[in-house]
Parts: C-alpha cells; sequence; structure tokens
C-alpha cells in the first residue's frame, strides 16, 4: 500500500522526477500538480507493463487547474483539449481555466493571461488550444542560437519524445512552432534591451537622449569595446599620430552567399518583426534603392587578379535566387554591426550601404559633419577597386547624409590578410596592412569568425519566408553579439 496511510496500490511512477517512488493514483496526483508535463509510467496489471501517460489521463476527470496553484478553480467549466509542449514531449492533455470573478466582473481572466502566469506561452490569443512552457521556448532559443538546428527536426524530436513508435499520432505543432518562437524570441529581445525602460528618452535632468544616432526602437548590440566618442571615450581626444590606433575604430565587410533565400510563392505575406530594429535596414527603404541603383560599368571590372563575386554583379549566376546572400559589416571584436541582403550578387553599392547601416548608429553627438570623427579603417576584400568611387557612391545613395561624405574621405582601408594572397603584387605592396602605420595588428579577416558562426543556419534559412529569415538572423546574431560582450 502507499505511504498515505491508505489501502490504495502504489501503482504510478514518473521518470521525469530525481529519485522518484512508486506512488497511489491520488498521491501521484497531488504531488505533480506543478509538473503537469511529467509522464506519469501507470503500471498496467493485465498486460504486466508500466504504460506511459500524460496528467490528464491518470485519474478521470483530472486537468490542469490554472489560478489556483495547480488546484481546479471551483467556477471552472469543463476542461478543454489542450496540447502543451515541453522539453519531455508534446502532451495530448486537459486544462480548465479559472472562473472566478475579476474585479472587473469578468469571468476569470484573459484565458491568454492566465496560461502566461502558469509558464505557459499561448499557441493563440483568443481561445488557444495549444500552449508552449517558456523552458521549452527558451531551450529552443539556445538551442537555434548555438547548434542551428531546424525547427522540422526539432518538432519530430519532441514528438518521438512523446511516443518513440508511433510519432504520427501526436499533436502536430510544426507551423504554430514555427509563428510563436519568433513571437517569444521578439519579446525576449524587447526585454533585453531594456525597452520597457524607454532607453530613447532623455535621461531624467537632460534634454537630449543618451544615444541621439539611434533610431527610435533600435535594439542592436553595440560592441563595448569599440571607442564610441561619448559613451566610453570623452567627446574629443588628443593623442599623438603614432597612437591613433588607440581611438580607431576598425571595421570590416565581407559578403556571404551561404545566407541566400529561394523564391517563395507566399513571401510577402509575412511581415518581420523586427524590421529596421536590428542588424537589417528597413527593408522598404533598401528595396526602394536596389530598384533604382544600377551598377557602373566602372565596378564591374576590380583588380584581375582577384576572385570573381565583383565580376559576377548583376549577373544570371544568381537569377534561382531571390536574396543571393548578405553583405556583413563587423568590428575587429568580431560584433556584427549590419547586414544587407545581396541582389544578383556581391554589388559595391550593397558594400556603402553595410558602411551606413554600421556607422549611423554610433558615437552619442549627433552626426555632424564639421565634428571631428572617430579615425576608422575598413577592410574589404575587393578595397582595391571598392575605395575608387567610394564618396561618389555615398553621395548618390545618401545625399543628405552630409557626416557619412565627410567620414568616408578620411577613411582608411585595406585588403583582408589571407584574401590578399589572391591579388597581384600592386595590391599587396599597397593594401597591405602590414605596410600601413597605426593598424594593431588588424587583420581584417574578422568576418571569417562570424561565417563559420552563422553558416549551418544557412540551410533552413533558405527555405523560409524573408521575414522570418531577417527575424531569426537577427536574434541569432544579437546572441552572438551579446556572448562577444
Amino acid at each position: 500500500p502507499c505511504g498515505c496511510g491508505g489501502t490504495r496500490e502504489r501503482r504510478v511512477d514518473c521518470h521525469d522526477c530525481l529519485q522518484s517512488e512508486l506512488l497511489c493514483t491520488q498521491c501521484w496526483m497531488n504531488r505533480h500538480r506543478t509538473m503537469p508535463t511529467h509522464w506519469a509510467l501507470v503500471w498496467n496489471a493485465r498486460d504486466q507493463f508500466f504504460e506511459k501517460h500524460d496528467y490528464s489521463r491518470v485519474m478521470r476527470n483530472a486537468v490542469i487547474g490554472l489560478g489556483h496553484h495547480g488546484r481546479r478553480c471551483p467556477e471552472a467549466d469543463l476542461g478543454r483539449s489542450f496540447t502543451l509542449v515541453d522539453t519531455n514531449g508534446i502532451h495530448a492533455t486537459v486544462i480548465a481555466f479559472c472562473r472566478c470573478k475579476t474585479a472587473d466582473g469578468q469571468q476569470g481572466a484573459p484565458e491568454f493571461q492566465q496560461l502566461l502566469q502558469a509558464g505557459i506561452f499561448p499557441g493563440s490569443v483568443k481561445e488557444p488550444k495549444t500552449g508552449y512552457t517558456l523552458v521549452l521556448l527558451e531551450y529552443y532559443r539556445q538551442l537555434r542560437s548555438q547548434g542551428k538546428g531546424s525547427a522540422y527536426n526539432f518538432v519530430r524530436v519532441l514528438q518521438r519524445m512523446a511516443d518513440p513508435f508511433f510519432a504520427g499520432s501526436v499533436p502536430a505543432i510544426y507551423t504554430n512552432l514555427l509563428a510563436i518562437t519568433r513571437f517569444h524570441e521578439n519579446l525576449e529581445n524587447l526585454l533585453r534591451h531594456g525597452q520597457a525602460h524607454n532607453p530613447d528618452e532623455p535621461i531624467p535632468g537632460e534634454t537630449e537622449p543618451p544615444y541621439p544616432n539611434r533610431q527610435k526602437g533600435w535594439r542592436g548590440t553595440v560592441c563595448g569595446a569599440c571607442p564610441e566618442r561619448g559613451v566610453n571615450m570623452p567627446l574629443t581626444v588628443l593623442v599623438p599620430d603614432y597612437l591613433c590606433h588607440l581611438i580607431s575604430r576598425f571595421l570590416t565587410l565581407d559578403g556571404n552567399f551561404k545566407q541566400n533565400l529561394f523564391f517563395k510563392r507566399d513571401d510577402g505575406s509575412d511581415i518581420a518583426l523586427t524590421d529596421g530594429a536590428m542588424y537589417f535596414p528597413v527593408q522598404a527603404d533598401f528595396k526602394k534603392m536596389a530598384a533604382t541603383y544600377v551598377v557602373s560599368e566602372e565596378d564591374k571590372v576590380p583588380c584581375k587578379a582577384h576572385i570573381g563575386s565583383i565580376r559576377h554583379q548583376g549577373s544570371a549566376k544568381y537569377g534561382n535566387t531571390a536574396i543571393s546572400g548578405v553583405v556583413g559589416c563587423a568590428c575587429d571584436h568580431a560584433v556584427l554591426a549590419a547586414f544587407v541582403d545581396m541582389i544578383k550578387g556581391e554589388a559595391y553599392a550593397l558594400g556603402t550601404y553595410a558602411q551606413w547601416e554600421a556607422l549611423k548608429h554610433t558615437n552619442s553627438p549627433p552626426h555632424d559633419p564639421s565634428c571631428c570623427h572617430t579615425p576608422t579603417v575598413f577592410s574589404y576584400d575587393s578595397w582595391c577597386s571598392f575605395c575608387v568611387n567610394l564618396v561618389k557612391r555615398a553621395k548618390e545613395l545618401f545625399p543628405e547624409e552630409e557626416w557619412f561624405h565627410t567620414l568616408l574621405e578620411s577613411v582608411e582601408g585595406q585588403i583582408p590578410a589571407d584574401h590578399i594572397k589572391g591579388h597581384g603584387i600592386n595590391c599587396q605592396t599597397v593594401w597591405q596592412a602590414v605596410y600601413a602605420a597605426c593598424r594593431a595588428h588588424f587583420h581584417g579577416e574578422t568576418a571569417e569568425v562570424i561565417w563559420a558562426f552563422l553558416n549551418p543556419l544557412g540551410s533552413s534559412m533558405r527555405q523560409s519566408t524573408g521575414a522570418a529569415r531577417h527575424d531569426i538572423i537577427n536574434y541569432v546574431m544579437d546572441s552572438w553579439n551579446m556572448w562577444k560582450l
């Protein structure tokens, strides 16, 4: 008999609990009121084995009660069939919502609110029938950021955790999970970047916001080690020329063709939750530029010894993809600053667009063409050709951004230490970093570190919608940037 003092037999076990013991049915239910996602192993006396059951199938009329710390609300209706997903599998269970009268006269708090208070993220707002524990969503967020696994494989694992032999009989959650993970991570990102504290508003006692150059609602992660005037260094810093590397900003540009996107029939119906708020630009502005900008003839003929990615700008080679990759801009600490989609190859205009996206968020004082800019060094594998019309191209793309034109007039550049081996002797002499003063061992290959981390994600992102691709890449790269800090 069970240790509760009754005559009921011990017949229910739990392998999700550590050091568990066999209990009677009632004792097991009492112990698991706040752990309803544990699988019950109920002894089948006829066939002589432990049978796996969900919490709601251990006893007749058993439900997961909300609003009363696991107990069923005395005013509750009949339980609702509910699909509850946790790290140990997908549960076809029953939930009873609290119907106690609230202060405003309603019959219970909104159902989605009750689920959130219980640690369950609802699969919908109105009459939710699916939910995910917050532990599961955080686990998936970390797994995707580090392991780059697809949602499809993750769901298949959860199905087999629930039933390894008949996974097809487990409730389907794949489509709903795709949407919910994006919403959940968007909320996590808003919280992590302190948006609830109005970081875009002036600090009490001041008239200007702390970061006037960052657009309202922007929530990317900026490198904390790179020099930023008015943030981690004074507004004016005077150092001898031979020490200018101490206050210089080192950035690298590079294209990545692994982060491409196939043409999708339903693309355009989805909406990015991070549009212009993180590392990709506002898509309406970017598409306007991409539709009007024409690759000039002088940009089509780079250094003849260099790789062909620039020579193939706008060619049919990339005609089978809607997006052929990304151009990234990152600092020498491997913190990503900006991403720009490549349309039919790696055009110089996209590199300039990435420069602008990366630089416009930095420095505390408002951008002013007459102010003293932070010394900036760029590394790009086609810098020998890219720099020729650098300022001209910036004026065509951003005619009103005078501070950007002024900054580019003074930037220095180089070709990355490994990529320069594919150039001719002239490039290796002029654009080799070791021959330039105050480069502080800046090899310029920092982007390759990011690509090694990000590339495994490309196989699943190229099959997603354009909006989902932007959201997920933004979330994954923000995790990377946070880890770098």
